[in-house]
């Protein structure tokens, strides 16, 4: 896949911000469960039923819409993706009340919920 800047110096998936604020309001975090699972980089992470490691074809769904994220160093963030790639998705970022563009390693997530 390539990746090197295109128009305007956007790479895939770098197109308009949403046009509206995320949801107001922070989902409640994952509930942990007993079981855990290994995973690169990640070994014994507990993990819900409901979320999970996060795969390309997992968050991939989560397209173009409101995306809550949790990361393993505790922070959390509402996002909207617009690209997913192997190692990565990438998309906008609410920070500051206004939509930046980031680039997020799949790896760095715990968990993700899009609504």
């Amino acid at each position: 896949m390539d990746f090197t800047p295109g128009p305007q110096g956007q790479f895939p998936g770098a197109e308009a911000a949403p046009r509206s604020a995320p949801p107001n309001f922070i989902p409640e975090a994952p509930q942990m469960e007993s079981r855990t699972f290994g995973a690169p980089g990640r070994p014994g992470v507990p993990v819900s039923p409901q979320f999970g490691f996060v795969r390309p074809g997992q968050i991939r769904r989560c397209i173009h819409r409101y995306t809550f994220i949790w990361l393993v160093n505790g922070n959390s963030f509402w996002f909207y993706p617009t690209f997913v790639g192997n190692q990565f998705v990438q998309g906008f970022r609410w920070r500051r009340n206004r939509w930046e563009f980031e680039r997020i390693n799949l790896r760095r997530i715990l968990f993700f919920r899009c609504f």
